[in-house]
């Protein structure tokens, strides 16, 4: 068997090319040849707080990052950290900027950690689906081009939310 020895950055960045080639690929190709919504007045960065202050007094929400050219795709990325920390920043908000560079909105989930209860980042997973798909006409995106992926916890987060969904 042979070893990466590629620096675990290059091929955390392959990780995201390949889940965003799949995201796209499941996008019905009809969706692909609509021009994409109407540009809206709406600011680059939007921070939406999901509920109130987590046990360790830190605000829950989701960051909205807008590309200069939005396509109509976006992706809820949902950050790892092992359910006991955020990697906000290189697996949250440095992937909506890569995505942001190929036209899709990044939508970073600051999900409140569990500390024992297994049903909260859930809970915040399946309220910022159903935020994106409200706002999908104010953000300029298409409901039906919406995704979830994540890194480590924050891919077994994406994965639950994928196949635990509800009516909203």
């Amino acid at each position: 068997m042979t070893e990466d020895l590629r620096p675990s950055h290059t091929r955390g960045h392959r990780l995201v090319k390949i889940l965003v080639v799949i995201l796209l690929s499941l996008t019905p190709f009809a969706a692909l040849s609509a021009p994409p919504p109407a540009e809206v007045q709406m600011p680059k960065s939007l921070f939406i707080p999901l509920a109130g202050l987590d046990q360790a007094g830190r605000m829950g929400g989701i960051t909205v990052n807008r590309p200069t050219k939005p396509n109509g795709a976006a992706a809820i990325i949902c950050p790892g950290g092992g359910y006991g920390r955020l990697m906000y920043e290189p697996e949250g908000q440095k992937i909506a900027r890569w995505l942001n560079e190929h036209g899709i909105t990044g939508i970073v989930l600051q999900y409140e950690l569990p500390k024992g209860r297994p049903e909260v980042p859930l809970r915040d997973a399946q309220r910022a689906l159903r935020i994106a798909r409200a706002n999908a006409p104010l953000w300029g995106i298409d409901p039906q081009r919406l995704g979830i992926f994540g890194f480590s916890a924050g891919g077994h987060l994406a994965s639950t939310a994928g196949t635990h969904f509800d009516e909203g």
